[in-house]
Order: structure tokens, then sequence, then C-alpha cells
């Protein structure tokens, strides 16, 4: 039983460390695909 809520809980706290991780070199990415983006349309128009 402890064995299952400790699977649980560490499965639970290596998916939100890997979200945390991947928002972290994600988040420039996506700001920089909207920034060249933006920069594109402009240059359109």
């Amino acid at each position: 039983m402890v064995g299952g809520e400790f699977l649980s809980i560490d499965s639970t706290a290596l998916l939100i460390a890997g979200t945390q991780t991947s928002a972290i070199w994600l988040a420039p990415v996506v700001i920089s695909a909207i920034g060249i983006g933006l920069v594109l349309v402009r240059k359109r128009v």
C-alpha cells in the first residue's frame, strides 16, 4: 500500500517537474516564434 502511494506521488512530482522544465525552454521558443511572426506580418503590410 505505502509503496503504491509513494509511487503515485513520485510519478506526479516527476510529471510536474518535467512540465516545468519543458516550460522553461518552451516559453522563449514560443515568444520568439510570435515575435518573428509579427515581424513577417508587418513587413508584408
